[in-house]
């Protein structure tokens, strides 16, 4: 734990104390230490994972949390995640997201890691943004609801990743031209926009059934109490799919529209 530390007796006591460092490691020492044994905690709770042992991963991350007063590591949180959504658990998944993203960033281990988690996106050329350690854990969270069929889980953790400023809005803004017509000015009012781009399958549709969500609650609050606005969604073209541009979000999307909505959109 960084409070055993040097460094951090010195910050505690504003004076140096000789007898004390003695017996204290720095804080490099500590870090270099912790990731030794950060590799052997995730190996634990992936076995945890593939013996489907639930509460010996929560009880592995809590400990983890109070041994180190760190985050722990990308993989070892999705892992647990992807346990917990296995045996329905939505609401625990939520509560182990909060809880590990509340304690603050530390190490190198918090910035992003393309080997960390592979993650299927389906983009048309537009580059993503940095996954830093707080999009993995939404990401992957939300994929592991998502696959469970825990969909209401999933859309309140895409909401509040997109409200914490981790997660991108998928409803584009429509900016105005000076130089636009009051034609083109009254198409682009009558228009949602909805950009899928670098999102995963998963969330995509978080992102389609919060934003159509929140389309209705507008119409319903509105005088007229009528939906006005057409209803565009850019899903790209697969260059980043697992088979070159053959496109994951569209079909998922459009099959997602016709089953999942009533009347079928």
């Amino acid at each position: 734990h960084p409070r055993y530390a040097r460094e951090s007796l010195d910050s505690m006591s504003g004076r140096s104390n000789s007898l004390s460092h003695s017996y204290r490691p720095s804080l490099a020492r500590l870090n270099k230490k912790y990731e030794r044994i950060a590799r052997a905690l995730t190996a634990a709770i992936l076995c945890f994972e593939a013996r489907s042992q639930y509460a010996w991963a929560i009880r592995a991350i809590d400990d983890w949390i109070e041994w180190s007063g760190r985050r722990p590591r990308k993989e070892a949180v999705a892992s647990a995640c992807r346990v917990l959504a296995k045996r329905y658990r939505g609401q625990e998944v939520m509560a182990l997201v909060t809880k590990v993203l509340s304690i603050p960033a530390m190490t190198a281990e918090d910035t992003f890691d393309p080997s960390d988690l592979d993650v299927q996106n389906d983009d048309s050329g537009k580059e993503s943004d940095e996954y830093t350690y707080e999009k993995a854990i939404y990401t992957e969270s939300i994929n592991a609801l998502h696959k469970n069929g825990l969909y209401e889980e999933a859309d309140q953790l895409y909401e509040e990743g997109v409200s914490n400023g981790h997660l991108t809005w998928a409803v584009l803004q429509q900016e105005e031209n000076h130089k636009d017509t009051a034609s083109v000015k009254q198409k682009k009012q009558q228009e949602l926009q909805l950009d899928l781009h670098g999102m995963s399958a998963a969330m995509a549709h978080s992102a389609v059934r919060v934003s159509l969500q929140k389309e209705i609650m507008r119409t319903q609050s509105s005088d007229d109490n009528k939906w006005d606005r057409d209803v565009i969604i850019i899903t790209g073209r697969g260059r980043r799919s697992g088979e070159k541009f053959r496109p994951v979000l569209r079909p998922e999307v459009q099959r997602m529209l016709t089953e999942e909505f009533y009347p079928p959109l």
